[in-house]
């Protein structure tokens, strides 16, 4: 079984059930061995090759543990933890790295190519939980997400994959409309995440094979980004450039392309609506109201530069019905008509959408 939550009796936490933790590494453990495997430490260490970092790694100030008998070296920092919680909730760590479960009073010390923000956050979950960061920080950004789902993925932490994915599914990269509009809102508060991540999200899926999450990473990156981020890259949140490979950069610029054509069909079907029977203007004195606003709007929707945004998922349309119902262009039952077909007109781009990420 795997733990996502750290029992009251484990041995990261302290009586009063904040972590114990210290600042102080065991003298000389910022040798490694330079073949990236590890072993107990013993008084015979210098039969073994060895080498010393370029800056003295520094021991995380709340993952390190004195009775940990691991030590983890991510970049420059030390993790000192516990191989029974590595063993309970990532069963792939010590076999990728060679490591026996260190006997009493032996540390096992192991150099590794994961960067310290990953680790960091990886281990954090198997402590204090998946949810932690929501305990103090508010909403957990797709950085971290996309962190634990890569080392998560390395180290067989089947438990932490679960939850990250279903994190990922709901809330940022949806395979269903209704789910990708109820989190429209938090997507342009870019609190979790930024369109720049949607390159870092591109990449994890293709390596994970979460392929029914790409096409909307890919709309991001097509809708949101300039081409030369696209081509560029954006650094991830532990520093790492990110950059999309040769086809998928561009694969988005000539989804850019149609993406600006997509829009500008949505806004000519939508600008085509003519009131109906239900509209309130068409038995008052400004019978033609309604019709004159659509009617005009159709023949100059070629300047509408936000028709022509390319992003066809966005809240333009919804914006122009909003402008119009306030000023009084169109009347409130004509407005709910333009807003019912402006929603059919993105679902119905959602569903082709798929296919134009091929």
């Amino acid at each position: 079984m795997f733990l996502l939550d750290a029992p009251s009796d484990s041995p990261c936490k302290s009586d009063s059930g904040t972590t114990d933790t210290t600042t102080s590494p065991p003298a000389g453990c910022y040798e490694l061995e330079c073949y990236g495997t590890a072993r107990p430490q013993t008084h015979e260490d210098n039969q073994y090759t060895r080498y010393a970092l370029s800056e003295r790694p520094k021991p995380d100030s709340q993952l390190w543990f004195d009775n940990g008998n691991v030590v983890i070296a991510a970049g420059h920092t030390y993790f000192r933890v516990h191989a029974d919680v590595l063993l309970r909730n990532a069963n792939m760590f010590l076999a990728v790295h060679h490591l026996q479960v260190p006997h009493s009073a032996q540390t096992a010390t192991v150099l590794v190519s994961d960067s310290a923000h990953d680790l960091k956050h990886l281990l954090h979950i198997f402590y204090d939980g998946f949810d932690y960061l929501e305990r103090t920080d508010g909403p957990t950004k797709f950085g971290h997400h996309a962190a634990a789902a890569r080392l998560a993925q390395k180290y067989d932490a089947l438990a932490v994959l679960d939850r990250v994915t279903v994190c990922l599914r709901a809330a940022f990269f949806p395979a269903t409309f209704d789910l990708w509009a109820q989190h429209e809102q938090a997507r342009a508060e870019r609190h979790t995440m930024c369109p720049e991540d949607a390159l870092e999200a591109v990449n994890l899926f293709r390596a994970l094979g979460w392929n029914d999450m790409l096409p909307a990473a890919l709309y991001i990156c097509a809708s949101q980004l300039a081409p030369g981020t696209l081509l560029r890259g954006h650094p991830r949140a532990d520093g790492t450039l990110e950059g999309l490979s040769t086809d998928d950069a561009a694969r988005c610029v000539a989804l850019q392309r149609t993406l600006v054509g997509e829009s500008a069909a949505m806004a000519a079907a939508l600008y085509a609506l003519r009131p109906g029977k239900t509209c309130r203007n068409d038995r008052w004195f400004a019978s033609n109201t309604c019709k004159a606003t659509l009617v005009a709007e159709s023949a100059s929707r070629v300047q509408d530069t936000g028709a022509l945004s390319g992003d066809p998922l966005g809240g333009h349309l919804r914006g122009r019905i909003a402008e119009w119902e306030d000023k009084g262009s169109v009347c409130a039952e004509c407005a709910r008509a333009l807003r019912e077909r402006e929603d059919v007109l993105r679902r119905e781009f959602w569903s082709k959408l798929p296919a134009l990420c091929v």
